[in-house]
């Protein structure tokens, strides 16, 4: 498989299983908390925190708030985001998720 000059992005955006499943989350809008993305997604509080800082980094969700009041949403201004949204539409279509 070759990269693009820009590398792999996806790769590093859906890099590991709870990065997946917290944009999943995401990606149904809205802005969420932590310990809500957690519950809706079934991984631990660490998993969450490590996805949510990956995610981050690749700009492709955005933290709203400072502190204790942090939420975190999907950045629809990414360059990938309408295709992004538009594969988990066709997961959910696919598998009626």
């Amino acid at each position: 498989m070759t990269e693009t000059a820009h590398g792999a992005p996806l790769d590093r955006i859906l890099g590991t299983v709870a990065s997946v499943r917290v944009l999943r989350q995401l990606c149904e809008g809205g802005e969420h908390a932590p310990p809500h993305i957690a519950s809706q997604t079934g991984l631990s509080r660490p998993a969450v925190r490590e996805a949510l800082i990956r995610l981050e980094r690749e700009r492709v969700i955005e933290r709203v708030g400072q502190g204790r009041n942090v939420l975190y949403r999907f950045a629809e201004d990414h360059p990938l985001a309408r295709r992004i949204s538009k594969l988990f539409r066709g997961e959910a279509k696919a598998y009626r998720i």
